[in-house]
């Protein structure tokens, strides 16, 4: 229950104690049967009622029948409703700015889904409530208000616990309207502008917007130095509505098979990268810097090491074409340089004892773009550093 309810709860319980002592203990001069009226418990959390079971029948009765109906009509008026009906869609960035507002300050929304394609936002009793036929809207017994920001400053206002979300100081309210202002005519409106079309119209991406885009998110990136949050030291309504348009953008941006933004295929890609800097190139430095830089000679047991990371990344290859599944990602980039580079220096994939990997290397020089003319260059100027080397035995 918010502190809101409780609030107003507690007060009603005031009431209705009040109403029940009056009852039970009445003045002097009035009698009554105070068996025959009965209290009854609270509804649905946020009013009470207390209900007679028969007419009362003398003056002194009468007596306590006007206090009873006073009061109780003192309860109805202070009774409010608690009910704040909210329109939203949930894939909108700003109906989720109002969700996370109206949760931190403690406030239930009635929540009711509002279909755009199916075009519930255009029946006559919407638009009474909101001509624009946008979402959001809120419905605070009465009281309507749209646009997601002022939704929010409402909220904060209106039922925060203290103005930490919303401040009440002049300066730091005014940063905080800054902020909320900058993301709805600039971040936000840049945002939009560069994927609605490509999510709703099918439009291919627009380099330019994309350009603009980046450039909001440089503006961004220029308010927070030196400071945690959005608008000073402390979590405001500015870093709820930022981090709904930015999760928004992050979420929008189209899925690249290099890397995919699937968890779990993530996840498979990123372990082969660690494979690759943690074991597989970590062993070919192993085996092959001390060689051309210290002036010692290539040394067996760190060669039977390398063999074994290779041997990991044959089986990592069983049954599927690139090492991190069925398309190539950044993990094969990342892995055939390594093994380029090992070669170069005199190691060869055994095809007998690795076939894996011995058709999958031949698969990716051929397939990654810009393999020989971006790879090949680095490749000859690590085999000259070898053919210099004093301890290269083989040159």
């Amino acid at each position: 229950m918010s502190v809101v309810r409780k609030e107003r709860y507690s007060r009603h319980h005031t009431i209705h104690r009040d109403l029940i002592r009056n009852v039970r203990s009445p003045p002097a001069s009035d009698v009554v049967d105070a068996t025959r009226i009965r209290r009854v418990t609270v509804q649905s959390e946020r009013s009470a009622r207390i209900v007679r079971d028969s007419e009362p029948s003398t003056q002194s009765q009468l007596s306590v029948k006007s206090t009873y109906n006073n009061t109780l009509l003192k309860l109805r008026q202070e009774t409010i409703d608690m009910t704040i009906d909210f329109y939203y869609i949930p894939g909108s960035a700003p109906c989720r700015i109002v969700l996370l507002t109206a949760k931190a300050v403690g406030v239930d929304l009635n929540l009711k889904l509002t279909n755009l394609f199916t075009g519930e936002h255009l029946k006559p009793e919407y638009i009474k409530l909101n001509p624009q036929h946008t979402v959001p809207t809120l419905n605070d017994n009465g009281f309507i208000l749209t646009e997601s920001r002022a939704i929010a400053g409402y909220l904060a206002d209106q039922y925060g616990k203290n103005d930490s979300l919303y401040p009440k100081d002049p300066k730091k309210r005014a940063v905080v309207d800054q902020r909320l202002y900058f993301d709805i005519g600039t971040l936000y409106q840049r945002f939009s502008d560069y994927y609605y079309p490509i999510a709703f119209a099918g439009a291919p991406a627009d380099a330019e917007k994309l350009k603009k885009l980046e450039e909001a998110f440089g503006f961004l990136d220029k308010f927070l130095e030196g400071q945690e949050w959005a608008a000073g030291n402390k979590i405001t309504l500015a870093d709820i509505s930022l981090v709904a348009t930015v999760s928004t953008a992050d979420f929008g941006e189209s899925d690249d098979p290099l890397y995919p933004r699937d968890p779990k295929k993530r996840a498979l890609v990123d372990q082969r990268l660690y494979f690759d800097i943690g074991t597989l190139y970590q062993r070919f430095g192993d085996y092959c810097y001390p060689v051309i830089f210290n002036g010692a000679e290539f040394d067996p047991e760190k060669l039977a090491k390398l063999e074994e990371a290779v041997q990991f990344l044959d089986k990592f290859l069983e049954g599927q074409q690139w090492v991190a599944g069925s398309n190539l990602t950044i993990a094969d980039i990342s892995i055939v340089v390594t093994l380029s580079s090992a070669e170069v220096l005199g190691y060869s994939v055994n095809p007998s004892k690795y076939p894996n990997v011995s058709r999958w290397l031949i698969k990716a020089k051929k397939t990654i773009p810009g393999y020989a003319e971006l790879n090949g260059p680095g490749l000859k100027d690590l085999k000259g550093l070898l053919d210099v080397a004093p301890g290269n035995k083989n040159k």
